[in-house]
């Protein structure tokens, strides 16, 4: 083997000679390489050299503070290894002054769970005034370190493929016109359909879902090979710091004192009969149960459920009003549900409730509540 010098480090973001929405601080990020130690990392203010960063890591990212509006910088990085150090990659970028262009909103018929895997699903959002184009990115991780999706279209909607069955999926769209940039909208959480020979998959609470129970149960689906599991919960999607850890055995653990409000990050490590152990992919949820009771309502007020063979009877009195209802299986399918529902009315859901369902109530404020219907 001949010994030599680690390669030049493959920079990532922020892209090449691009304008960045306006900003205090960003995070540099490379690919990882086999054989290095560490990285040097230094950026300077382009316009006088100041140098504003400059400093030793041993992961694949670098945060920068401190950044101002309307100011171009430069930035290298180098990877160390046992026989010396690489060649500089170099990248600059601008912080924007401010953007004309608003927040992409994601259409709320956009389908979210049990897509199909290996056909393209239609994503679209709401057109942002004075946009020319539009950036999309997919990745099969929360924080979009490495996208598996990134390109710009210039329609309202892009078609993306998911490949991987049984797999967590995380989408956001930024709008564009010449140098402006706009802010990312927010992240769009799919799931595509499960797979019987999935490995490990989180599928309960819902990925991405913004209504989950402060106590309830981690559900997901595993290989028989595994016999034991460890699921992680963080409010670092990195997972830097654990919240709560949990062991079980069988492919479901419950889990209670999550705080209200709080978006909570989660992953399950299998491990075989023979020591080996496989981590899943991270899913994300927001606990949220409040259901904007009058604090003064009486005691009969709230959400009741009536199931029959057909569907489920909903009546709710002293609530806000409602926007809209969803039913779902455990797996994430849509049962059925609607929007537009009058104060205080029955609702009637139809579906397939054959088996355990759980529903997801959003009201008009923006407010939604959690509950399952056995």
């Amino acid at each position: 083997m001949i010994a030599s010098v680690p390669k030049r480090p493959l920079l990532v973001s922020p892209e090449p000679n691009v304008y960045i929405p306006p900003t205090t601080s960003t995070t540099l990020r490379w690919l990882e390489d086999q054989d290095v130690t560490s990285y040097s990392v230094r950026m300077i203010r382009s316009g006088d050299d100041v140098t504003v960063l400059d400093t030793t890591v041993r992961g694949t990212s670098c945060l920068v503070q401190n950044l101002a509006p309307g100011t171009r910088y430069t930035w290298t990085c180098s990877a160390e290894g046992r026989y010396g150090r690489s060649l500089l990659s170099v990248r600059s970028f601008t912080v924007a002054e401010a953007s004309s262009l608003g927040k992409p909103v994601v259409e709320e018929s956009v389908p979210r769970y049990q897509l199909p895997y290996q056909e393209a699903t239609l994503c679209s959002w709401l057109t942002v005034q004075n946009a020319t184009l539009y950036h999309v990115q997919a990745a099969e991780d929360v924080v979009f370190d490495n996208p598996v999706i990134d390109t710009v279209v210039n329609t309202t909607s892009a078609m993306i493929r998911f490949a991987r069955p049984s797999a967590l999926y995380a989408w956001r769209v930024q709008a564009r016109s010449g140098n402006d940039i706009g802010p990312w909208s927010d992240t769009v959480y799919a799931t595509t359909r499960i797979d019987s020979s999935a490995v490990l998959t989180p599928v309960y609470p819902l990925h991405g879902a913004i209504s989950a129970k402060e106590t309830d149960i981690f559900r997901f689906v595993s290989s028989p090979v595994f016999t034991g599991f460890e699921v992680v919960v963080s409010q670092d999607p990195r997972f830097s710091g654990i919240d709560y850890k949990y062991y079980c055995f069988v492919d479901s653990t419950a889990y209670s004192f999550l705080r209200e409000g709080v978006r909570y990050y989660w992953k399950i490590t299998g491990t075989t009969a023979t020591g080996q152990s496989y981590v899943s992919q991270t899913s994300t949820m927001v606990v949220n149960t409040n259901v904007g009771v009058d604090e003064t309502a009486l005691e009969d007020n709230g959400i009741e459920l009536t199931r029959t063979s057909a569907g489920i009877q909903m009546n709710y009195n002293g609530l806000e009003n409602i926007g809209s209802v969803v039913v779902y299986s455990l797996l994430g399918e849509r049962l059925g549900g609607g929007s537009g529902f009058p104060r205080g009315a029955p609702i009637f859901l139809e579906g397939d409730l054959s088996a355990t369902c759980f529903i997801v109530v959003t009201f008009s404020s923006g407010k939604a509540y959690f509950m399952r219907a056995n």
